[in-house]
């Protein structure tokens, strides 16, 4: 029986990827005098982290302190955030049927419960924060032990292909959106259990899903 549903933040709930892609320009113009229009966007949006870097010349190690500086500049915009259209009610019918709702993100609580509390949303029991780029994994482990659940209990949703890594490590479900980072076509290739193109597609799976755990 399904118990726990866990949400990925940026990409997935709030609508941040526009404002992330500003911020990671402004902070390559000023801090390493790199340019990343729009096009040069697009191509690396597929692209490993490590990969990435190499691209633009970048070495690695710089990647703590990126995320840090990148974080400061998103929480200056987040309560100008608004969540992706129709999570609001995926959000509500998921508690209509009894689920333990939570965020799992790399972005800080206080900027997500500023997030939650300027857009009046009041669904969520719990939000975990884990600021290394791939830890969601531990994360899941220590939410399957809170929520004291088996793995096949708890699904993550999310919209990157390091969130179906982090789920899969650990035995768990997860539903991939393709409203975020990652494209379609990538995601796919990782295998997640579902892939939705729309937060009504939501709806639908944990239809089946629940009527299947019930018959």
């Amino acid at each position: 029986m399904l118990k726990v549903s866990v949400f990925d933040f940026d990409g997935t709930i709030a609508n941040s990827i526009p404002v992330s892609i500003k911020v990671l320009q402004k902070l390559a113009q000023e801090d390493f005098n790199k340019k990343i229009d729009d096009k040069l966007v697009s191509e690396l949006r597929d692209k490993p982290i490590p990969e990435v870097f190499k691209e633009l010349g970048i070495s690695i190690v710089k990647l703590p302190f990126i995320a840090m500086r990148a974080r400061k500049e998103l929480n200056k915009q987040i309560s100008h955030l608004k969540p992706i259209r129709g999570m609001r009610t995926v959000l509500s019918y998921l508690k209509s049927q009894g689920q333990i709702l939570g965020i799992l993100s790399s972005n800080s609580k206080e900027s997500i419960e500023m997030f939650l509390s300027e857009n009046e949303i009041e669904d969520f029991d719990f939000v975990y924060s884990n600021s290394k780029v791939f830890g969601k994994a531990s994360s899941l482990k220590k939410i399957l032990k809170e929520y004291k659940c088996q793995n096949n209990e708890v699904v993550y949703l999310g919209d990157e292909i390091r969130d179906i890594e982090a789920a899969k490590s650990v035995g768990m479900s997860v539903i991939s959106v393709t409203w975020g980072v990652n494209s379609k076509e990538k995601l796919i290739g990782y295998k997640p259990d579902f892939l939705v193109e729309s937060p009504s597609e939501i709806i639908d799976i944990y239809k089946n899903m629940l009527a299947s755990k019930i018959k």
